[in-house]
């Protein structure tokens, strides 16, 4: 998806010069997009939004905006990437201030037009007005074809990057103007194919030490284990060398041995015990820490 737009661009700047004739940059684009993604194109009668109640700040919409509207849907073949995005790009008339139309409109809550339910990214750029929307089954991904699109720009001669950009979450239905900043943030944040964020990382560092303090604090309970097998071990001396991994949370979890010499049926179990309930630091890691630890056992008897 994060291609559709270069070539998309580059295509409907091409064509800029006649609005009225699409067959170029269509056809260009859904050749290109055809093994992998539907993709229609075309001008759209109406504004991807519904006019404002407000007479006033219809009248004032009219005047910000001028020319063909035009569409591109671009929905991917395959169902579990991602839903459909709409990219729409509009003309802006001279002296017309875009910014200061969506400072109004969002003065109201809700907006009265201009945003939906679904994800919204736009801002102005070289005399244009572009809005990439997409339903809540996207999640946030809207971001990064944003992101993709704002590089692209600034490729052409002329470009001057916005002060601002206009946004709206799944289900907000706010108007908000960010700094140019925060999509570039965005975009470049990791996320899942449903437009989730990766977990950040937080915590700190599992070192060594780290695990040998939280162990050494439950050494009665570890000892206890001892005790109470070691005696019926038929080797009550050896090492062991435990494996668990730590959640994001700090909690041990699949707590199992990797080497035993002692051979206890009774020791193990218990030791997983303690093991189990042990909590560490919460880690710097976005995925599950896995700990490897040795324990050398010497049993004197009484």
């Amino acid at each position: 998806m994060h291609r559709i737009l270069p070539a998309l661009l580059a295509s409907l700047l091409a064509a800029s010069a006649s609005t009225e004739d699409l067959s170029g940059w269509r056809s260009r684009i859904e050749s290109f997009f055809s093994l992998s993604h539907e993709v229609k194109t075309g001008p759209i009668t109406k504004p991807p939004h519904a006019a404002c109640r407000d007479p006033d700040l219809d009248r004032l919409s009219r005047k910000v905006f001028a020319g063909t509207v035009w569409q591109a849907t671009l929905r991917s073949k395959d169902p579990k990437r991602y839903a459909a995005i709409w990219l729409t790009v509009r003309q802006l008339s001279a002296g017309g201030d875009v910014y200061a139309l969506m400072r109004r409109a969002g003065a109201e809550d809700p907006p009265q037009c201009f945003v939906g339910k679904g994800p919204f990214v736009a801002f102005c750029a070289l005399g244009l007005w572009f809005e990439l929307r997409s339903g809540c089954a996207s999640g946030e991904m809207i971001w990064y074809e944003a992101g993709d699109l704002l590089g692209q720009l600034e490729q052409v001669e002329g470009f001057e990057p916005p002060k601002e950009i206009v946004y709206s979450g799944c289900g907000q239905m706010r108007i908000q103007l960010l700094p140019l900043e925060r999509l570039r943030e965005e975009a470049a944040r990791p996320r899942d194919l449903w437009g989730r964020r990766f977990p950040e990382a937080r915590g700190v560092e599992l070192t060594r030490s780290r695990i040998a303090r939280v162990i050494h604090g439950s050494i009665g309970k570890l000892q206890a284990c001892a005790e109470r097998h070691l005696p019926k071990a038929k080797n009550p001396s050896g090492r062991l060398r435990l494996r668990w991994i730590v959640r994001l949370d700090g909690r041990a979890a699949e707590v199992r041995s990797e080497a035993d010499s002692i051979d206890s049926p009774g020791l193990l179990p218990c030791l997983y015990e303690v093991i189990s309930k042990l909590r560490f630091p919460v880690p710097r890691s976005t995925k599950p820490i896995e700990v490897f630890y040795p324990f050398h056992v010497h049993w004197i008897g009484f």
